[in-house]
């Protein structure tokens, strides 16, 4: 395949992945600010709290497949009995995952007084895994084919605004919007896993738990790097909210928002990248890539800082005092992790290096929670704290990925 076929495909790729990043965080967006209108400070955070519990439970269903399983999907495209096996083998170990994950929240609630106290919320936002067992992004990624993938979250994402302007009304209607969430993913899922059977052929046999155990197996890594890796969102929002105030959680979740949409473009151009680079192994493209990657999330990052708060105004969280420092401290990370992405997923996962990649996310994430560990130990949990542990994590898990890369010659010509 030519490098001007290569390009036609990425630019397609990233067009379709930008749109559904970014409308998926426009619709947080403008539903969080709604929600953190209709449903006050103190509760909003207490339902971010909560999904901080959940997006632990999510990672677990999903088990690294989403970057694995894609992986397999272009090694597997021209055998079909191989698909076919994969597919029905993700969709079993997700089910039962799914499973272990309730009895998880129940074990949480029980023993948990604090937890236990929003388990209703937990036992809701749960249920949301049924649209990730359901929904193969991981093998729209794989064929590279993402327009399909992004016209069905986007109807999804839609139906979830609809339903939450019309429903959600004050403060005792959080239980409801996270009613709305699930019937959102689940329409998601089904919609998803329907075309992909339709569209490709491909069929759900149930498979022996020998083959499921070597899926296990083989996505542990990836599934370990992902899990450590959400410590630097999920632990942090937890911890915050388990010894700060709910207000605090609020600030530090819309903190970190504004910095996931600064980086979108950097994290979509990698998932764009990276079939393309799997499969030609180009180092030019790449360089390149990581270049243009660092001049432009430098530019973003003066943007952030010199705009705080304007964007604070418009999010509605301005008149707390320490959310712009809050801001503009996690800015300095844009740069960092916008080339965090390419040196991970499009160098070390793309080249075959699953193994160092997946150290990095563990190395850097137990870092952050031995610091963790020893703010709680110490007392001195404070969001600004947090932050700056946040920050040191970050950039040492962008400069072990560098060192990896320039080990392994994976940019030398």
């Amino acid at each position: 395949m030519r490098l001007t076929d290569n390009i036609r495909i990425i630019g397609k790729n990233f067009s379709y992945l930008s749109i559904l990043k970014l409308f998926s965080i426009a619709t947080k967006f403008f539903l969080f600010a709604y929600l953190l209108k209709i449903l006050g400070a103190d509760t909003y955070g207490q339902l971010v709290w909560s999904d901080s519990i959940i997006q632990y439970l999510i990672i677990f269903i999903n088990f690294g497949f989403n970057v694995y399983a894609a992986t397999l999907v272009i090694k597997f495209q021209k055998r079909r009995l191989k698909l076919n096996q994969l597919f029905s083998s993700i969709i079993q170990i997700k089910t039962i995952l799914f499973v272990a994950s309730i009895i998880i929240i129940f074990l949480l609630t029980s023993f948990n007084l604090k937890i236990g106290n929003v388990s209703d919320l937990l036992y809701l936002l749960i249920l949301t895994g049924i649209g990730e067992i359901l929904f193969p992004i991981w093998y729209f990624q794989g064929i590279e084919k993402l327009k399909p993938a992004t016209l069905i979250v986007l109807s999804s994402r839609i139906i979830i605004v609809i339903l939450t302007i019309i429903f959600v009304k004050d403060h005792t209607d959080v239980l409801l919007y996270a009613s709305i969430s699930v019937i959102g993913t689940t329409i998601m899922g089904v919609i998803g896993i329907w075309f992909v059977i339709n569209k490709y052929q491909i069929s759900f046999k149930y498979q022996k738990w020998i083959r499921l155990f070597y899926y296990i197996k083989d996505a542990s890594m990836f599934f370990l790097g992902r899990f450590m890796a959400m410590a630097f969102t999920s632990i942090s929002i937890f911890i915050v909210g388990y010894y700060l105030t709910m207000e605090s959680v609020t600030v530090f979740d819309w903190s970190l928002k504004l910095i996931a949409v600064a980086v979108i473009p950097f994290e979509m151009l990698t998932q764009a990248l990276f079939p393309t680079i799997s499969r030609t192994k180009d180092k030019r493209l790449l360089l390149k890539s990581i270049w243009i990657t660092l001049g432009l999330s430098f530019l973003i990052t003066v943007g952030v800082l010199s705009f705080a708060n304007e964007l604070l105004r418009i999010i509605g969280i301005d008149n707390i005092s320490y959310a712009k420092l809050s801001v503009q401290l996690l800015a300095i990370l844009i740069p960092f992790i916008a080339v965090s992405f390419l040196l991970g997923i499009s160098s070390l996962v793309a080249f075959g290096f699953n193994r160092e990649y997946n150290r990095t996310l563990i190395i850097s994430s137990s870092f952050f929670l031995l610091g963790v560990f020893t703010l709680v130990s110490l007392s001195e949990v404070t969001l600004f704290n947090v932050i700056l542990l946040r920050i040191f994590a970050d950039i040492l898990l962008m400069a072990l990925r560098l060192r990896y890369v320039l080990k392994l010659n994976i940019l030398r010509f």
